[in-house]
Order: C-alpha cells, then sequence, then structure tokens
C-alpha cells in the first residue's frame, strides 16, 4: 500500500516529461544536427560535431525523436548509478519519488525540450564520481576526459584531483582529452579544431545578461550596470568561492565515503554557478548533487529541516518564471540562489560530518 502514491507520482511526472518527445521542434538539436554537416557547431568542443554526425543520417525530426529518447535513457542510468551507490532499491517508494522530483524539474524539462545534450553530460560525470568512489581511476579519468570534451564540463575536478594526489585519474583525463581532440583534428581537420581552442576565452567570457543566465555572471549583469565592476566582481567573488570550497575539502582531510561524495557535490555545484554562463537547462547537472546531500541526510538521520531547506534549493533551482520581465532583477536570480544554497548545505555537512 505504502508504493501506492510514489507510483502515482512516478507514472504522472514520467508521462509530463515524456511531453517533450511530442514537441513540433528543438532548437539546439537542429543546431547540433546542422552543425554536423558541415563540421563545427558553434561554440562547441569540436567532437561534438563528430558525435551527432551519425544523426545526419536520417531525417532532423527522426533524428531529434532518437535523441530525445536516449536522453530520457542517460537520465535514467544516471539515476541507477546513483540509488546503486548508496544502496537504494531501484523501485523502492524512496527511488520513485526522487525520480518523479527528477523528472519534474525543470532544467530537464528545458534540456529535453531544446534537445540540449546535457544529459549525456549528466551520464559522465555520474560515471566519474561512480567510478571514483569505487576506486576506479581509470574508468573516472576516461569519463571525466569525455564530460570535459564534450562540455568543458566539470574542471574543477582536475584541480581537486590533483590536491588528492589522484594522479592516475588525471593522466587517464589527458589520455582521454588528447585521443579525442585527435580524432577531431582527423576527422574534421586541424583548422575547425584550432579556431575553436583560439577562440575559447572569448566563449568563455561571455556574460549574457537573459534571464535564462543563472550563473554568477548572470545575476551581477543584472545588478551591476558598471561592466568593469562587474568583471571584478566576478573574479573576487569566484575565486572567494573557490578558496572556501578547497579549504572546506582539505580542512579535515577525511577519506570516509560520505566525506567524499559531499566533496564532489560541493565542486560540481560551484562549477556551475560560477561558469562564464549557465543557461537554466545547465543546472540538470546539480541533480547528482542534490541526490549526494539527500542521501547525506538519510544516512545520518539528521533533522527533518535539512530536508526542508534542500527542498526550497530544489523549488528555487527547477522553477522557470514564464515572464520574468514582470519580476525584480534580484527575483529573477532564484536559480542562481538555489544553486548557493544547495552549495551553502553541502559546505556546512562537510564541515560538520564526523
Amino acid at each position: 500500500m505504502r508504493k501506492i502514491l510514489p507510483t502515482i507520482l512516478f507514472t504522472l511526472a514520467l508521462t509530463v516529461m515524456l511531453r517533450a518527445l511530442f514537441l513540433g521542434g528543438y532548437l539546439d538539436f537542429n543546431a547540433y544536427y546542422n552543425g554536423a554537416m558541415i563540421g563545427e557547431i558553434s561554440n562547441y568542443p569540436p567532437f561534438v560535431a563528430i558525435l551527432f554526425y551519425p544523426f545526419t543520417f536520417t531525417s532532423i525530426a527522426i533524428a531529434s525523436k532518437i535523441w530525445v529518447v536516449l536522453s530520457v535513457f542517460f537520465l535514467f542510468l544516471s539515476l541507477y548509478l546513483c540509488f546503486k551507490l548508496f544502496n537504494i532499491q531501484f523501485l523502492s517508494s524512496t527511488a520513485l519519488i526522487l525520480l518523479s522530483l527528477a523528472f519534474t524539474y525543470f532544467p530537464v524539462k528545458f534540456t529535453l525540450g531544446l534537445g540540449q545534450l546535457n544529459l549525456l553530460v549528466l551520464l559522465f560525470v555520474v560515471l566519474t564520481f561512480y567510478f571514483y568512489i569505487k576506486d576506479r581511476d581509470c574508468y573516472s579519468g576516461i569519463c571525466l576526459g569525455i564530460s570535459i570534451m564534450l562540455k568543458l564540463f566539470p574542471v574543477l575536478l582536475l584541480i581537486y584531483f590533483l590536491l588528492k594526489k589522484r594522479y592516475k585519474i588525471l593522466l587517464y583525463t589527458a589520455i582521454a582529452f588528447i585521443t579525442i581532440a585527435g580524432i577531431g583534428c582527423l576527422l574534421i581537420g586541424p583548422e575547425k579544431n584550432t579556431n575553436y581552442w583560439l577562440h575559447l576565452s572569448s566563449i568563455l567570457g561571455s556574460t549574457p545578461v537573459d534571464y535564462y543566465n543563472q550563473s554568477l555572471s548572470g545575476f551581477l549583469a543584472r545588478q551591476v550596470n558598471n561592466i568593469s565592476l562587474r568583471g571584478s566582481l566576478r573574479i573576487m567573488i569566484s575565486t572567494f568561492f573557490i578558496l572556501v570550497s578547497f579549504l572546506i575539502i582539505f580542512k579535515k582531510r577525511k577519506k570516509y565515503f560520505l566525506s567524499k561524495t559531499l566533496e564532489f557535490g560541493l565542486l560540481i555545484t560551484l562549477n556551475v554557478f560560477i561558469n562564464g554562463y549557465s543557461w537554466q537547462h545547465h543546472f540538470v547537472w546539480l541533480i547528482l548533487p542534490f541526490l549526494i546531500v539527500f542521501f547525506y541526510i538519510k544516512n545520518k538521520k539528521l533533522n527533518v529541516n535539512n530536508y526542508l531547506f534542500l527542498g526550497i534549493s530544489y523549488l528555487l533551482t527547477g522553477t522557470n518564471l514564464k515572464n520574468p520581465t514582470m519580476y525584480p532583477p534580484i527575483i529573477q536570480s532564484h536559480i542562481f540562489f538555489g544553486a548557493i544554497l544547495l552549495w551553502l548545505m553541502t559546505a556546512y555537512l562537510l564541515l560538520k560530518n564526523d
């Protein structure tokens, strides 16, 4: 009887998510599809054009539906691996509720609606995490290298593994990176690859003011008119968060399973909101930190207030304002504040972890 409500919630949430299959078009997938035909996708590493090239053997209408189905599979697999790592039965009541929350999370729906590749990146980030926890450094490094080559995310883990002296992970990350870059040069040609890397700084340095940019840069762009001051604040605040994060991680130098998971979640969250720009669909990557914090609270049997704060963070990051210009600029950064709250929760739990 206890599984009836979670099953109903799961069914409804799955139905809502799968509505993405019936959309008339997918803006970002169209860009991938057309870019794959010419071997270059604007603002993306060259390897992405190779990844999407097989889809060009069929019509864009059919290819887009195949990609959405694959993206849903990537999400299911990511969640399954997390549940397995934390010893949660995949179709238990807890799992069904968490699946329902993931399916109705706006960044997930936005990712599917655009035909974005974020859920594939999420899968490789989860695999990096999974193999890292399992001490399978070779596989962890390869998955991290692939993730970075897909969307330059999450690069802060490179610093983390360096300071943790997990040199084998870094070695295999470099091998994966160089191998994929080599494939890009071989199949696409060195000119387009060189063009991307030469313009990388301008891509990362852009600061769109749009509501959909919910990174630190987007928050500052909506609050500070002075461009020079905005740039300085961005550097100072990002540096502060990075330094504090690593100080917290290395304060106690604990190697417990739960400590390692919190450390990973802290850096994934940080990496999302200090990016040059983080569109709402990028916040799909917070699914992993959310699960890490949830499982920590559950495992430690912490006060119910922890679930309340986690729920507030989920609502802030998982909600979309249909008419954002109707709200004050500070309200338009609700997703950014939700990510900050998740970071604060993770940092607090990591500091008090026994």
